[in-house]
């Protein structure tokens, strides 16, 4: 369903940063549902079948997983369809130039490294994870919609199987919301227990958010 490739990082003159997005060693295949619920490449390194676009009704995009956007960008979409309808295959060909220069809106994506994440992570709590729980209820409806409107009984059964996992992903996000929100230590880990009782760290990949090193690409 889509092929991700390299870019080049350059900066505001081309020169290049040293640096390709996505960092791809080498050619691979993952199996549809094998990317988290809210995977996304940029949309200059994705080729997609063109059935997939043509197809299926772009006029019921679900919310933007990232706040301040009301609706899924192209990438995002074509990310999450193809995820849910087939194979997407990963080629360490740099396809393109990215060219950042420092006022960019959207930053130089420079490395973030251990300390930056950990920075993130402590201001992630409840709110943010209870808007993704809704994000991913109405990713599900959208596919849930799309695989009642699908004429293909292939493309329609892997829809409502795209469909339940974010329906489990949203579930997720609900008890990392509550996790954040519990006030005692005996709360917390009463969430946290059931929080792995469903798969939120070590599950189905589309569903559990995992932290390991390979995870940035694969």
């Amino acid at each position: 369903m889509m092929v991700v490739q390299a870019a080049e990082l350059a900066d505001r003159a081309l020169e290049p940063l040293g640096r390709r997005l996505p960092d791809i060693p080498r050619r691979r295949i993952r199996a549809r549902n094998s990317h988290y619920g809210f995977w996304v490449r940029p949309g200059f390194s994705l080729t997609v079948r063109a059935r997939m676009l043509h197809e299926l009704s772009w006029s019921a995009q679900p919310p933007n997983y990232f706040p301040g956007h009301v609706r899924q960008s192209h990438d995002k979409w074509c990310c999450m369809l193809a995820n849910a309808l087939g194979n997407v295959v990963y080629l360490p060909e740099t396809a393109a130039v990215f060219r950042r220069h420092e006022a960019a809106a959207t930053g130089l994506y420079g490395r973030r490294g251990v300390r930056g994440s950990v920075d993130c992570a402590l201001k992630t709590g409840q709110a943010h994870y209870a808007f993704l729980s809704t994000v991913a209820s109405e990713s599900a409806a959208c596919l849930r919609r799309l695989s009642e409107e699908s004429p293909d009984p292939v493309w329609s059964a892997r829809l409502k199987e795209g469909a339940a996992l974010f329906d489990r992903l949203s579930d997720v996000q609900t008890e990392r919301a509550a996790l954040y929100s519990s006030q005692s230590t005996a709360a917390r880990l009463r969430h946290l227990s059931r929080l792995l009782r469903r798969g939120g760290y070590f599950g189905t990949p589309s569903c559990a958010c995992r932290f390991a090193p390979w995870q940035r690409i694969w």
